[in-house]
């Protein structure tokens, strides 16, 4: 009934239609408590249709005599698009609707923690200054990466220089590249005092042409002078660009 991009929808269990002469793809996951006592379990799932003979079909299921932590020490890192699933759920930009939004992120957020994937992409993405003071007010960040890293998460993007070419230009202003270093090197220091610094990554020039890498090296210089141990990532499936950027980056997306 409408144009645009939408998440796919999480759907919660319970009753569902299918047409006649059609079929239905029902995902079933199955979780076992971290002191679930080892070995074979047997059971059924049952569909039972409307006025028809229910239908089982039969799972043996084999648990293990270990559990695995929260934390992975395998580092992902995923986007989760907060203007779509906005979009997708028609919420607005009142305080109702940004309240809303949060707990529909959350869910998303943890059902990707559930899996092992990190939702690191867009986080930090709300840090902002206060008009009046000019100070970064880090309380709500602070809650929320704490909720995430506590579930999980490993990586998170602190901040990202944008791709150019989508803006239409051609260069790094030096306004903005001191704005954007500036915020770096404070956020930076707060992370480092809450010792979170090792999972912080900057995220620099989506897909860099190559009339852009001198622009992505600028960028970089830019960034370690501001905060030396930030890890700088780079999304470039080219190996000419992967070669003349080495030194610059430090992970390859």
């Amino acid at each position: 009934d409408r144009i645009g991009q939408y998440p796919d929808p999480l759907m919660p269990a319970g009753p569902f239609t299918v047409e006649k002469d059609s079929r239905v793809s029902v995902w079933v996951t199955l979780q076992t408590k971290a002191d679930s006592a080892a070995g074979t379990y047997t059971g059924a799932v049952t569909v039972r249709p409307e006025g028809m003979t229910p239908s089982s079909v039969s799972l043996t299921v084999d648990v293990w005599d270990f559990a695995l932590k929260d934390e992975t020490h395998l580092r992902t890192l995923t986007w989760l698009g907060e203007s779509a699933i906005s979009s997708y759920y028609q919420l607005d930009n009142s305080a109702g609707g940004l309240a809303q939004l949060d707990k529909y992120l959350e869910r998303y957020e943890d059902i990707l923690l559930q899996h092992r994937l990190g939702p690191g992409g867009l986080v930090a993405e709300g840090l902002r200054k206060h008009t009046e003071t000019g100070q970064f007010d880090f309380s709500e960040m602070d809650r929320r990466l704490e909720r995430l890293f506590k579930k999980g998460m490993n990586v998170f993007l602190m901040g990202t220089a944008p791709n150019l070419k989508r803006q239409g230009k051609e260069h790094y202003t030096a306004e903005f590249i001191a704005e954007f270093t500036e915020r770096l090197k404070i956020f930076g220091d707060h992370l480092r005092s809450k010792g979170w610094i090792d999972r912080a990554y900057v995220y620099v020039y989506d897909e860099a042409p190559e009339a852009a890498w001198p622009e992505v090296k600028k960028m970089s210089k830019a960034i370690r002078a501001a905060a030396p141990e930030l890890r700088i990532i780079q999304c470039l499936s080219e190996p000419a660009g992967v070669q003349a950027l080495q030194g610059f980056v430090d992970v390859f997306d």
